[in-house]
């Protein structure tokens, strides 16, 4: 994922699914993206483990994907720190490991929670 995105920092929807992107996640790339609503990383080749700081700025997120990756590691509860308001969150067919965070509990207005393989 290229630097020079940080630049669009306006963006609201942000949608890298299926692309066959590989490599670890970055984990601040998207901290500049202050309006962004919806993040698509789904259906790729990413792998390593999510950065606790990965949503950091992120307050308007509503949808964050993760899924069909090569994710390993445990989810930090800190990923959800400034996104509580989330809607739909999806982390399915990764190998993740480790127990489900509480914060999601907090999350009143989540919809959508896929952890599934």
């Amino acid at each position: 994922i290229p630097e020079e995105l940080s630049a669009l920092e306006f963006l609201h929807l942000i949608d890298f699914g299926a692309n066959r992107l590989m490599g670890s996640l970055p984990s601040s790339l998207f901290h500049k993206f202050k309006h962004l609503r919806e993040l698509y990383l789904n259906s790729n080749y990413f792998n390593g483990t999510i950065p606790g700081n990965f949503t950091q700025g992120l307050t308007k997120l509503k949808v964050l994907t993760f899924g069909n990756n090569q994710l390993t590691g445990t989810i930090h509860k800190e990923i959800f720190t400034n996104s509580i308001s989330l809607e739909r969150v999806s982390f399915e067919s990764n190998m993740l490991s480790g127990s489900i965070p509480d914060v999601f509990q907090k999350m009143i207005q989540l919809r959508d929670i896929r952890l599934g393989q």
